[in-house]
């Protein structure tokens, strides 16, 4: 998974440094970017939701919730 993330973002340097996407798409990678975060982010919670070993984990750490 590291090589992926890596080479997305290195392969992402290369065509924004080279001019190989059109300027449309430029223009739209700030809402797509955004998007695509935010629909990793609630995958993120949805996996954590699911995930009673997680909250063990967190309970065991003393992250109950209850803090202020």
């Amino acid at each position: 998974m590291t090589w992926l993330i890596l080479a997305s973002v290195l392969g992402g340097i290369l065509a924004g440094s080279l001019g190989l996407l059109p300027r449309a798409y430029t223009a739209a990678l700030d809402t797509i970017t955004a998007a695509a975060l935010g629909l990793t982010l609630f995958g993120v919670g949805i996996d954590l939701g699911r995930s009673r070993g997680a909250w063990r984990a967190l309970r065991k750490l003393g992250l109950t919730g209850k803090e202020t």
